[in-house]
């Protein structure tokens, strides 16, 4: 009677560690993160030290832009984040901040790969935000696809020589000091 308690209490063990494990391999994200269960998770995003997948764009003023432009020329944030994200909502007016003191030294480009149909809602919140950076509609997922997370806000950092040099998912409220950490910008 004692042995078969003994190994339904390990066979319940096992099940609880097994389902916990699960829950925190396949479902954690950081902390600020909300996930887009449209985009897939992939190992296809650049490395660190890797040179960042060159794109060309229009923004959502009209304006075409190229990552390659800015090679050479200074450090590059690039911004997935969607209208629907909280922690994106939270980190914009930051990212503005920062841009209006720094974006002289680094350059911020905003995409957002939301469905076409949300190109007014995205409109309203440049309108709201006031964001003066880069921002980009890109449906097709043509840009995301290069750069893939499952969560957002996701930030790549790429440096003058045009490498990713990092990665941050999640809202942070230190995001501009720690933009200038990243690229060893003095912020004084």
């Amino acid at each position: 009677m004692v042995n078969n308690t003994i190994k339904g209490g390990v066979l319940f063990s096992t099940v609880i560690v097994a389902l916990l494990s699960y829950y925190f391999i396949w479902h954690f994200e950081p902390v600020g993160a909300e996930v887009d269960p449209e985009i897939p998770d992939s190992s296809a995003r650049p490395d660190e030290g890797e040179h960042a997948p060159d794109f060309t764009y229009a923004t959502v003023d009209g304006r075409e832009i190229r990552l390659s432009d800015y090679i050479g020329v200074k450090p590059v944030v690039l911004d997935f984040w969607a209208t629907w994200c909280r922690p994106c909502m939270e980190e914009l007016p930051l990212l503005q901040a920062f841009y209006e003191e720094y974006g002289d030294q680094v350059e911020i480009i905003a995409i957002t790969s939301e469905d076409a149909r949300l190109k007014d809602a995205i409109a309203n919140t440049i309108n709201q935000k006031e964001l003066t950076f880069p921002v980009m509609h890109d449906p097709s997922r043509g840009i995301s696809n290069l750069y893939p997370t499952r969560a957002i806000p996701y930030l790549v950092f790429i440096d003058i020589d045009g490498k990713v040099t990092g990665t941050h998912t999640g809202m942070s409220p230190s995001i501009g000091e720690d933009i200038l950490e990243e690229f060893g910008i003095d912020g004084a």
